[in-house]
């Protein structure tokens, strides 16, 4: 890309077993100031909202220029509940998925090179 760019990283956790969502919890936060920037979430998948949308919230608090999320999958069911734009790769159905970094209940599959419904 030929523009300035930087790059960060959050860990949020949500999911206590495969079907079970828990607490959001933000267990690595971003070290780069965001105030007055444009700032693209980036997520392997959208499926209830309740993480993206409690990240999103979170850093409206910074105060960006802009917040944009991007998604590799989108459950085709999923509820619209932030207020920003969501931009997926592909629309999945209901099915549990490991590969390509998501992983199972057990922290495993990530390191598959393509994408299994469980």
């Amino acid at each position: 890309m030929d523009i300035d760019l930087e790059c960060d990283f959050m860990r949020v956790k949500s999911y206590i077993t495969k079907r079970k969502q828990g607490d959001i919890e933000i267990t690595k936060d971003l070290e780069t100031p965001i105030k007055g920037k444009h700032v693209y979430v980036i997520d392997d998948i959208y499926d209830t909202g309740n993480t993206v949308n409690a990240v999103v919230n979170y850093l409206r608090v910074k105060k960006p220029k802009s917040i944009n999320v991007v998604t590799l999958l989108k459950r085709k069911n999923s509820p619209h509940k932030i207020d920003a734009p969501i931009y997926d790769v592909m629309t999945i159905g209901d099915e549990w998925v490991v590969g390509y970094g998501m992983d199972d209940e057990n922290g495993h599959c990530r390191n598959y090179k393509n994408i299994y419904k469980v």
